[in-house]
């Protein structure tokens, strides 16, 4: 395989509105067609190598929890925060927090503890006029503050009024929240990341318990180089064995996977293109969030390390409903689909995982998993500022 230079000014319209820095449809549908032709996909600069210990270590773990709360990150998405007092509780980081739209339409961010005894006020999702702890039955409006205390003289030297929830910074755009949990807030790293609209809908959400490090599972999002092997009967028959689009912004990437479809889009115009079912687009926020753009619907997924063996993918399923406000069939026949290929995806994962114990020697990445090899580098860059990438070669 080769790299095929293409002109990296153009953009493709962020779904959201803005602008963002990669390839318009026109120039990335012809970098894929003149891959397709010339038997070729993108390579990177380099190939990468990381340590065994970087997925298997608990000091390692530890230190990037603590980047993990430093960076911004997603939390949700703002179809999950439809109305005032729709809120997400989940961990992120090791962390439970709580984001809740409050009625002015404003979404805030808290830790998710009671400022009595440190109960978890509530869990999932849902909608709610005020948060009532189940323990003492504390109560917290939508804004974090402390409205009600049961007997509360008993608490005399207690300054109850300054015992809201605890806030954490969080900035919307384009669809997502995010949130930055440590540290002085700066989100301007996420400005042009590329999101999602205000028609799309949240049609599910599902948590998904995987035996595998955080970065291998981020990774079988990012590279194309297993689709025959791993999905030989599900993507591979409709699409193409190593051969992606590779593109970067900041620490931020993008993967493209084309379809077999895509060679006849050259028999009509631009204008009435349906990528998505020639394309499969994925966004890599980093650290550890992906968007990825499917045939009728997206799925926005966190990845949150659970332990340095295992994760929990917070898998948020997103569409545009029909005219009507329904869901159109083709979205869950989409869904189910996919869900099959992240079954196989899942279990390479564990495997991988498996794998650790039996090796001493570094991970390897080939050039077109450059994806990867950008992945570690920029945790590097976080972890270990001050020392050479860990990654390249």
């Amino acid at each position: 395989m080769t790299q095929t230079s293409v002109d990296r000014t153009a953009v493709l319209p962020d779904p959201s509105g803005g602008p963002t820095p990669y390839l318009s449809p026109v120039a990335l549908v012809e970098r894929i067609v003149a891959h397709i032709a010339a038997g070729t996909t993108d390579l990177g600069p380099r190939t990468g190598r990381v340590p065994v210990a970087d997925y298997t270590d608990p000091a390692r773990l530890a230190a990037e929890l603590e980047m993990l709360r430093r960076v911004p990150v997603p939390f949700c998405t703002s179809a999950a925060l439809t109305e005032p007092g729709s809120f997400v509780a989940r961990d992120a980081a090791g962390v439970p927090l709580l984001a809740v739209r409050g009625r002015a339409g404003q979404v805030r961010v808290f830790r998710n503890a009671c400022r009595h005894r440190s109960t978890a006020l509530v869990e999932g999702a849902g909608c709610a006029r005020s948060f009532v702890c189940p323990f003492h039955g504390w109560v917290y409006g939508l804004d974090g503050a402390l409205s009600h205390v049961p007997d509360a003289y008993g608490f005399d030297g207690v300054e109850l009024v300054d015992r809201g929830l605890a806030p954490v910074p969080c900035h919307e755009r384009a669809g997502l929240v995010f949130v930055q949990q440590e540290g002085e807030a700066d989100f301007s790293s996420v400005e042009q990341v590329p999101g999602l609209t205000d028609r799309h809908v949240l049609v599910e959400t599902e948590r998904i318990a995987v035996e595998g490090n955080w970065k291998v599972l981020t990774e079988g999002f990012l590279e194309g180089y297993h689709i025959r092997q791993t999905h030989k009967n599900t993507f591979f028959p409709m699409g193409y064995d190593n051969l992606t689009v590779l593109e970067h912004s900041g620490r931020h990437s993008r993967v493209t996977f084309p379809f077999r479809r895509v060679e006849m889009l050259g028999e009509t115009p631009p204008e009435q293109w349906h990528l998505g079912k020639a394309l499969t687009i994925v966004d890599h926020i980093f650290p550890n969030a992906i968007i990825a753009r499917l045939t009728a619907h997206s799925a926005f997924v966190v990845v949150e390390p659970v332990s340095q063996t295992s994760s929990m993918l917070v898998i948020s399923k997103i569409a545009l409903p029909a005219e009507d406000g329904s869901i159109p069939e083709a979205v869950h026949r989409d869904i189910s689909f996919v869900e099959t290929g992240l079954l196989e995806d899942r279990a390479m994962a564990e495997g991988v995982q498996r794998g650790f114990a039996a090796r001493t020697e570094d991970v390897v990445f080939g050039r077109y998993e450059f994806a990867l090899t950008q992945l570690h580098e920029g945790l590097a860059a976080e972890l270990e500022p001050q020392r050479p990438k860990n990654c390249a070669l």
